[in-house]
C-alpha cells in the first residue's frame, strides 16, 4: 500500500515513482559489502498507529498555567532545579495553588516571595513577620481577626504537606502569605467549605 492510498483512500498518484538507478545500488553495495550483495528484504508494510478511546489526551489538573511557567523557570534559574525536576516542583504547587483556589497573580507573587527568601534575595526573618503579619490581619479583619487567623490555621493544617513546607520556611508567618490564608480560609469558611 503507498501514501497514497494510506492518506486518500484508495487515490493514487498520476505518475509513477522514479525507479533507482540498478548500476548505482550495484555499485553502492559493492563497496559495502565487498562483492557480494545482501539479498533484498521484502519492504514491511507501514504500521499505524490508532489511538485508544480511552487514551487520555489532556489532564486539567496539570495544565500548564501562567503560575506553573513562573515556577518551572524559577525553579531552573533561581534554584538550579534540572528541567525535570521544575516540572515535577511546578506540578505539585499548581494542585495546591489550585486546591486553595489561588488565582495565578496571588500565586505568582506569593511563589516570587518565596523564591526571593529560599534564595537569599529577600531579607526576611520569622520574628518580624509575624509581628507584620498579626498588624496586617488586624488591619483588614478588624475585630474578627483572631477568628480569621484561627480558620486560616485549621485550613493549613488540613495540607499536610503545605504546613511542613511553611513551618521550614518560616513563610507560614510572612505577612502577604498570612493574609491570604486568612482571606481563602474565611471564604471557605462562609461558604461552609471550612
Amino acid at each position: 500500500m503507498d501514501a497514497a492510498q494510506i492518506l486518500y483512500g484508495g487515490a493514487t498518484p498520476t505518475t509513477p515513482a522514479a525507479q533507482p538507478d540498478a548500476q548505482v545500488e550495484t555499485t553502492a553495495a559493492q563497496r559495502l559489502y565487498g562483492g557480494a550483495t545482501p539479498a533484498a528484504k521484502p519492504a514491511a508494510p507501514a504500521e499505524q498507529h490508532v489511538p485508544e478511546p480511552s487514551t487520555k489526551l489532556f489532564d486539567a489538573r496539570h495544565a500548564e498555567t501562567p503560575f506553573s511557567r513562573a515556577v518551572q523557570t524559577a525553579s531552573m534559574e533561581r534554584m538550579g532545579l534540572l528541567p525535570g525536576d521544575a516540572v515535577v516542583a511546578a506540578s505539585e504547587w499548581n494542585t495546591t495553588v489550585q486546591n486553595l483556589g489561588l488565582d495565578d497573580t496571588t500565586a505568582v507573587t506569593l511563589s516570587e516571595i518565596a523564591l526571593g527568601v529560599l534564595d537569599g534575595g529577600v531579607a526576611y526573618t520569622e520574628a518580624e513577620g509575624r509581628v507584620a503579619a498579626v498588624a496586617a490581619v488586624s488591619q483588614a479583619f478588624g475585630s474578627q481577626a483572631e477568628h480569621v487567623l484561627n480558620l486560616a490555621r485549621v485550613m493549613v493544617s488540613k495540607d499536610p504537606g503545605l504546613s511542613r513546607w511553611l513551618d521550614e520556611t518560616g513563610l507560614g508567618s510572612h505577612p502577604k502569605y498570612v493574609i491570604e490564608a486568612c482571606h481563602r480560609a474565611r471564604a471557605l469558611h462562609l461558604s461552609g467549605k471550612l
